[in-house]
């Protein structure tokens, strides 16, 4: 399993309370590792407002400090762009999102 899968269908399960219902993310052919590996694929392919954070991040990257490594800086500013629109929902949109 690789790890990224892990830690999303470890979220997911967190999230749902799955375990409460005996459900386990570790099983890689159970539902949770399953939805993990198409949360996933849903965003390979980046939307417009994320492939521009990720220009800006690229653009704005530091090049003098070693330790410093711009991919990672560009996948962290694509990933949180698209979590923003998410994030900067009301609560009450997100216990219903059916309203919005």
């Amino acid at each position: 399993m690789s790890e990224i899968v892990k830690r999303v269908a470890e979220r997911i399960s967190d999230e749902l309370k799955l375990h409460k219902q005996g459900l386990d993310w570790e099983d890689p052919d159970g539902p949770i590792q399953r939805a993990a590996r198409e949360a996933i694929k849903a965003m390979r392919e980046p939307t417009q407002a994320m492939h521009q954070a990720g220009e800006k991040a690229w653009m704005n990257r530091n090049l003098r400090d070693p330790n410093s490594n711009p991919l990672d800086d560009c996948y962290r500013a694509m990933i949180s762009e698209a979590l923003k629109e998410v994030e900067e929902r009301p609560a009450s949109a997100l216990a219903n999102p059916s309203e919005t």
